[in-house]
Order: structure tokens, then C-alpha cells, then sequence
């Protein structure tokens, strides 16, 4: 017996010495692309005179993109490192931009001219990429004038413009994508991973946005300044009209070309739309863009958030292309709700349910309700019950929820404690994390 437990110790201590063996991970990772890439909406930081600060001024170019997010989350793993090196740019198209100079659409520096980003890439990137990632197409379509086009009273489901832009995804953007693919290719990138676009249009509870005003809603945002004039009809038809069959395009692009597609900000962008409160919108608004960067060209571009769930999708791939060390999964969201009482205090005589929303992971994903009721004059702290959770979500949105069963009996003065754990396993690897604890009262408002 003894030898045997002495064996398996040598085996054990093997194993965990080839793990640590294993050559290092050194990634070279470019981005390329528009605003989405740059971080438009998210400058570096507020300078003391209250003007933005970013790492490209014509550009409006952020460290806080997804882009580098998702590098220096890599490079955080054990035993990997990234040089990333970004050229992305606001406003850029494939052709002005891209694959070609182009004029600044930053208010700050009106009309200044900047360099082809395949071209700076060209000259500045002398190790072989290992990651191209790339965000375009939407300025070729008119992304910027469309949303413009939506934000005024009027219908814009008949704009020309929009109307337009819509038949430019399938007339021209096609051979656009071609013409690019044949420039990256002289670049001779290990993986291009191109992005698709997100949706931002309904709200949490699934219905789409439309005459969201802020003097009614507790959105963060000062009055006057948000997409009221977005009607419920105009957000159906940007969504199925414009940013899938965008999105479409893109997909059909990267499979002619064997990029690898990047899925997921469309549907775990999904709960986050414009319309939501303050923390739950993954998107700027008009007012939300004024304050972080004291202009309007924010607007309708990822918060932090928002890019936070663009690395997430951006790593998956990579993890899974590179065989990469596992991140933990990161829970998104906590909500809990009556059940089948649509009211958000927390009532006696009905179940509650917790739902959690958890961020794109490479592969198996599990979630567990711990749940423990705190009665009236108990003896000793009772342990936690164990409550497997079930994916509720749809496409690559992972929302989980589980009821508490016997949560209709809780009484005035006592309480639910709970927390939520998340595991992830891919490829012999498992990461698991635990939320802090939280509770549900009798009366007291949920965490929606």
C-alpha cells in the first residue's frame, strides 16, 4: 500500500512537471480594422481639462478595446506571452482605410490624413503574425449615417440612405472582402479571426427597443440625450434588415478565405441593448458618448462591457486554435425574479428564481445554484444545497437559471443566501469560479 501511494505521488509529481515543461506560448497578435476595433466610445482616460485622451487622436484609437483586451488576457495566462500591435482606426472602410489612406472622422482633427493600415502593418510587423483580427465592413455601408438616419423622428425603414446601405451589403461588399482577402494574404497571418457585428436592439427581457426616453427609465444618462426616437419597428428592421445580413456577409467572406468567423457579440450583446438601464447596456448612447468622450461619435459603439464580451469570443477562438491554458468563466450578470410573478419585489408565497448570465467559453460549460434559506431562530448555520442550473439561453448566450425549490415558504424576517458557481472544462483542463454570496428578502427590491 504504501508503494503504491508512493508511485502514484511520483506520477502525479510527473505529470505536473511535464505541464511545466511545456515550451512557452509566444503569440504576435495585429489588429486591424474601424471603430469597433479602435475602442471608439472608450478613450484611455479624461485629461484634467476634461478632454479624452487617446492612444490615436485621428483615430480615436483606446486601450480599452477588445482587441488588446483579449491579448493582455492571454498574456496573463501561465506560460504565454503577446506583442499586439494595433492600427485599427475610426471611420476606416476596406478600401479608405484599410487597404488604402484615408481622412480622420475625429472631430478633434478634422480632415487629417491617415496612412493604409495594411500598409503600416506591412512596415512596422517584421516577426510572423499569429493572429490577424480584423472589424469591417460597416462603415462601407454607411454604419455611422444609418444610425444618424434612425435617431430622428422619422420611420427609417424608408430612408434612402438606409435603404440604401442595405443593398450595398449584398451589391458590393462582397468583392470588398475579396479584394482585402488578397492583400492579407501577402501577410501571410497563421489565423485571421474577423468579428462579426453585435446586436444592441432589444432589451433584457427579450423585447425589441423603441421610445426609450430617459426621463422615464433610470438609465445614467442626462436627460435629452438618448435614442428615444428608435421605435420598436425601426430596431426589428435594423436588426434583421442590416447587422445580420452584415453579419452574413462577413460569415460567407471568412469561409471563402478560411478565416475563422468570430461568433457571438450578436446574441450575448443580446440583453445588453441601448434601451437598458445603466450596467446592464453594453452600448453607448448619445448621452452615454457625450460624457465618457465629450463628442457624439460614440454613439451606437461598445461600452467597456460591451468589449469586455469581444475578448471573451476573441480568446475562445484563440484557446481553442493554440490549445491554450483555460481562463476561469466570468459570471456577466446575476437576476432574480418571482416565479410566474412578473413584480420586481421580492413576494411571499411564490418560487424565486435566479438566472446567470456567463461570459463565451471555449468549450463545456456547467453552472450550479448553492442555496441555503436562514430561518427564524435557527440553532446553526445549515450548509449549502446544491442546485444544478439549466442553459436557458439562445445561440451563443449562456443564461442559466435554477428555481429554489421551497422558496414560496419563506417568511418575513427570513432570507435565501446563494451563490452561483461556474465550471469550464476543455481539453483535460477545468477552471471553476464562485460568486460572492448574495440574498433575497421578503419585500426588498431584486437584483435585476
Amino acid at each position: 500500500m504504501k508503494r503504491t501511494t508512493f508511485t502514484m505521488t511520483l506520477l502525479s509529481a510527473a505529470i505536473a512537471t511535464a505541464a511545466l515543461a511545456q515550451d512557452p506560448i509566444s503569440l504576435r497578435i495585429v489588429s486591424i480594422g474601424d471603430s469597433y476595433a479602435a475602442g471608439e466610445g472608450n478613450p484611455n482616460s479624461i485629461a484634467a481639462n476634461g478632454t479624452a485622451v487617446w492612444s490615436s487622436t485621428p483615430c480615436h484609437r483606446s486601450f480599452n478595446n477588445g482587441r488588446r483586451m483579449a491579448s493582455d488576457r492571454i498574456n496573463d495566462l501561465p506560460n504565454v506571452s503577446t506583442i499586439f500591435s494595433d492600427f485599427s482606426c475610426t471611420g476606416a472602410g476596406i478600401n479608405e482605410g484599410v487597404l488604402g489612406p484615408m481622412d480622420s472622422s475625429a472631430p478633434e482633427t478634422p480632415n487629417a490624413r491617415v496612412g493604409a493600415q495594411m500598409t503600416a502593418v506591412t512596415n512596422e510587423v517584421r516577426s510572423p503574425i499569429d493572429i490577424l483580427m480584423v472589424s469591417i465592413g460597416g462603415n462601407d455601408v454607411g454604419f455611422a449615417p444609418v444610425v444618424k438616419e434612425c435617431m430622428l423622428p422619422t420611420d427609417c425603414r424608408t430612408s434612402p440612405v438606409v435603404l440604401n446601405a442595405i443593398q450595398g451589403i449584398t451589391s458590393f461588399l462582397p468583392q470588398r472582402y475579396d479584394a482585402l482577402a488578397a492583400r492579407i494574404a501577402n501577410l501571410n497571418p497563421r489565423f485571421v479571426y474577423i468579428t462579426e457585428y453585435p446586436g444592441v436592439l432589444k432589451r433584457k427581457d427579450g423585447a425589441f427597443c423603441g421610445g426609450f426616453d430617459d426621463l422615464f427609465v433610470p438609465t445614467g444618462d442626462f436627460a435629452g440625450m438618448a435614442m428615444r426616437f428608435i421605435s420598436q419597428e425601426e430596431s426589428e428592421f435594423l436588426l434583421d434588415r442590416f447587422i445580420r445580413p452584415l453579419n452574413d456577409q462577413i460569415q460567407a467572406a471568412a469561409a471563402r478565405h478560411g478565416w475563422r468567423y468570430i461568433a457571438g457579440p450578436e446574441d450575448t450583446f443580446t440583453p445588453h441593448g441601448f434601451c437598458n438601464a445603466a450596467g446592464q447596456r453594453w452600448v453607448n448612447t448619445l448621452g452615454d458618448s457625450f460624457l465618457r468622450q465629450g463628442t457624439h461619435t460614440g454613439t451606437a459603439h461598445p461600452n467597456v462591457d460591451g468589449h469586455r464580451a469581444y475578448a471573451d469570443a476573441l480568446i475562445r477562438r484563440a484557446t481553442l486554435d493554440f490549445n491554450l491554458p483555460l481562463e476561469a468563466p466570468r459570471v456577466v450578470d446575476i437576476r432574480e425574479r418571482n416565479v410566474g410573478l412578473d413584480i420586481p419585489i421580492a413576494s411571499p408565497g411564490v418560487r424565486k428564481q435566479v438566472q446567470a448570465e456567463i461570459n463565451q467559453v471555449p468549450s463545456a460549460l456547467t453552472a450550479t445554484l448553492q442555496f441555503r434559506f436562514r430561518r427564524l431562530f435557527e440553532t446553526s448555520v445549515p450548509a449549502f444545497v446544491n442546485l444544478n442550473m439549466t442553459d436557458a439561453g439562445s445561440g451563443r448566450l449562456n443564461l442559466f437559471q435554477g428555481t429554489i425549490p421551497g422558496s414560496e415558504s419563506l417568511l418575513p424576517g427570513e432570507r435565501i443566501e446563494y451563490r452561483v458557481r461556474a465550471t469550464s472544462t476543455f481539453n483535460g483542463q477545468s477552471r471553476t469560479t464562485t460568486t460572492s454570496i448574495r440574498s433575497i428578502t421578503l419585500g426588498e427590491v431584486l437584483d435585476q
